[in-house]
């Protein structure tokens, strides 16, 4: 009978070790998942801006494209209408 209880205080003992590591273990995914979380928030901020800084940019560059295409325009209206030479070298 005192070897039956000492094998159930063993068994016991072992539920008890193994409920304490899966406890353990679960609080340590937990606070892997907030940190986890929390760099991703960090990331996500992060690409926003500079999706919005890239949108900003390709804006400016387009804006400047148009700019120099009519200038070039209008420059070579001008110097077809002056009947200058340089209308040559723009008209190419």
């Amino acid at each position: 009978m005192a070897n039956i209880d000492k094998r159930l205080t063993q068994c016991f003992s072992l539920r008890q070790q193994a409920a304490d590591l899966n406890k353990r273990k679960a609080v340590e995914g937990a606070q892997t998942s907030a940190d986890l979380k929390l760099h991703l928030d960090k990331y996500s901020a992060q690409l926003k801006e500079m999706q919005t800084a890239v949108a900003e940019k390709t804006s400016a560059v387009q804006q400047e494209a148009f700019k120099y295409k009519r200038i070039q325009v209008i420059v070579k209206r001008f110097c077809f209408e002056m009947k200058s030479p340089i209308y040559l070298v723009y008209s190419k």
